[in-house]
């Protein structure tokens, strides 16, 4: 076959091929729904996450305990930026944090998103029992006053969403909110400290429930 000839039918060939799914892909990456999909772009986020939580600090003995926690943001692309306002019922103290979160939410599918982030904060401890007051200085009447003892954390967070509610597909206008349910895990160094300090490792791990809207 002639040069002009292998040339001409490359071309032919080439402009026959679907470009969908580099499109597809390329759309995805800017939060825009894939063709043929049903998931679309959102801006803001709320959500709730209902986790059971173990902390090992110094000087303390182990304790475990249900832990509550609301959150919420913005997301742009992959980027999330967010703020927590969190409670730990720990069987020794109760502790109340406020975190700063940044990180980078993945779409791995057309339902699922892969989630990590670094957060943290501070926050106050209370209802501390004998032990946790006698590690964190003389103990008074006001030892568990609010305000008393401090915290501090920083950590980890990972998880994964699944989008159990959908938008109509390419469109960004008048779309309803949608909903996500999903399970994640953390890990932080925590400081606790009134006179004296304690630090240790927190964890722990649950559900989580969200809420999402964009334009």
């Amino acid at each position: 076959m002639k040069p002009v000839h292998l040339g001409l039918s490359l071309l032919a060939l080439a402009l026959s091929v679907p470009a969908f799914p580099a499109v597809a892909r390329a759309e995805s990456l800017v939060g825009v729904a894939p063709m043929g999909s049903e998931r679309s772009f959102d801006l803001f986020w709320f959500d709730a996450q209902v986790n059971a939580s173990y902390a090992n600090i110094s000087r303390l003995a182990s304790t475990a305990g249900p832990a509550f926690s609301l959150g919420v943001g913005i997301r742009l692309t992959l980027l999330v930026i967010g703020l927590r306002l969190g409670y730990s019922a720990f069987s020794s103290f109760s502790l109340w944090q406020g975190n700063l979160e940044v990180g980078a939410k993945i779409p791995v599918s057309h339902s699922i998103d892969f989630l990590l982030k670094v957060h943290g904060g501070g926050g106050v401890a209370g209802s501390l029992d004998d032990a946790a007051n006698k590690a964190l200085g003389p103990s008074s009447p006001s030892a568990n006053e609010p305000g008393k003892n401090g915290a501090l954390n920083a950590g980890l967070e990972t998880g994964l969403d699944y989008y159990i509610t959908r938008r109509e597909a390419n469109s960004l206008k008048g779309q309803p909110p949608i909903f996500s349910v999903g399970f994640g895990a953390i890990a932080d160094v925590l400081a606790l400290h009134r006179e004296r300090t304690s630090t240790g490792l927190q964890v722990g791990g649950g559900v989580r429930f969200g809420v999402h809207l964009g334009f």
